[in-house]
């Protein structure tokens, strides 16, 4: 039988008595006083609803965590993102009833990325229930500066810092173009990088170039971050002349000529030298070596014997010819 109607927090004595044809029986009290109050059921929620407590939104969409709530008495509801304790604001709004509590994220940002705390709190006890919530969308531009480095006369090697913020998901990869100054178009140079530095070739000497650097997910590109511009030539110059060179024997049709290498090699070693030779009444020189010389001493044959001639000499580098 079920007796309404009794005041909460008041003590009841109950007694039983049957009755028949003949009349009532003695009554039965029961074995002790009761008090009236209502039963405490711990707080529970149920995220079978929500695979592997995870939700995965694009950014500045909207995203929804509805958990269906029970206890008794009806709990107390606390939403936290990690340890900030959530209030209702233009974006964030927080619907309760006795049987759910609802979360709602207008314009999703990527700070709103993180672990969701539902705590539900009543008489019977404390319980804490987790939703992790991933908001994906492209990734923040690298991080600059785009150094370059190993500039030749055709290339160069650019390199930069991974992105800060992946957007929420693997970067993969970076696109690299390329812009010739007083142009106002950009060119792709790789569109397909998959590692924070590349060599750029085919490059025209003496041409200064500018270049940008931007991330790729699945979600979208980035924004760029730009080079300084810098001239494609070698960082090198020729080296300065070797010294005069010498006669060190002659025959009838031949002289062996030597000199010193440069006082100066330009920055890069010197890789030969070039021998020229005119007959003394004429204006025209004539390349004697087919090959650079390696050497600092040079034979030239196939003289006329009795002829006046001179000589000169050029050092090489990677940058080119010194003076003779």
């Amino acid at each position: 039988m079920l007796v309404e109607g009794l005041l909460e927090n008041t003590e009841y004595d109950f007694r039983v008595r049957a009755k028949n044809d003949a009349g009532i029986s003695e009554p039965q009290g029961t074995l002790s006083s009761v008090v009236i109050k209502e039963p405490r059921i711990e707080p529970t929620a149920d995220l079978s609803g929500i695979t592997n407590q995870l939700i995965t939104c694009k950014l500045s969409n909207t995203f929804t965590i509805e958990i269906p709530i029970s206890g008794k008495p009806a709990p107390k509801v606390t939403w936290k993102l990690e340890e900030m304790k959530l209030k209702e604001t233009d974006r964030v709004l927080i619907r309760t009833t006795k049987e759910t509590t609802t979360l709602i994220v207008r314009e999703s940002k990527r700070s709103d990325s993180g672990k969701y705390y539902l705590i539900l709190e009543n008489a019977a006890g404390v319980k804490t229930f987790t939703v992790t919530v991933v908001v994906v969308g492209r990734p923040s531009q690298p991080i600059g500066p785009v150094q370059i480095s190993g500039v030749s006369s055709e290339s160069c090697t650019l390199s930069w810092s991974e992105s800060a913020d992946d957007g929420g998901t693997e970067i993969t990869n970076y696109i690299v173009e390329k812009r010739e100054s007083g142009h106002a178009s950009w060119h792709v140079v790789n569109s397909s990088v998959k590692r924070t530095t590349i060599k750029v070739t085919h490059l025209t000497k003496y041409m200064e170039y500018t270049f940008r650097v931007c991330a790729e997910n699945k979600f979208g590109v980035s924004k760029s971050i730009e080079s300084a511009p810098v001239v494609i030539q070698h960082p090198y110059i020729p080296p300065s002349s070797p010294t005069r060179p010498e006669v060190v024997s002659v025959s009838a049709n031949a002289i062996n000529i030597k000199w010193d290498v440069p006082y100066a090699d330009g920055g890069s070693k010197v890789t030969g030298y070039w021998i020229e030779k005119k007959e003394r009444n004429t204006i025209l020189w004539v390349r004697e070596n087919k090959l650079p010389c390696l050497e600092t001493h040079y034979k030239v044959s196939n003289l006329i014997e009795g002829l006046e001639y001179q000589f000169r000499v050029y050092a090489m580098n990677i940058a080119g010819l010194s003076k003779a």
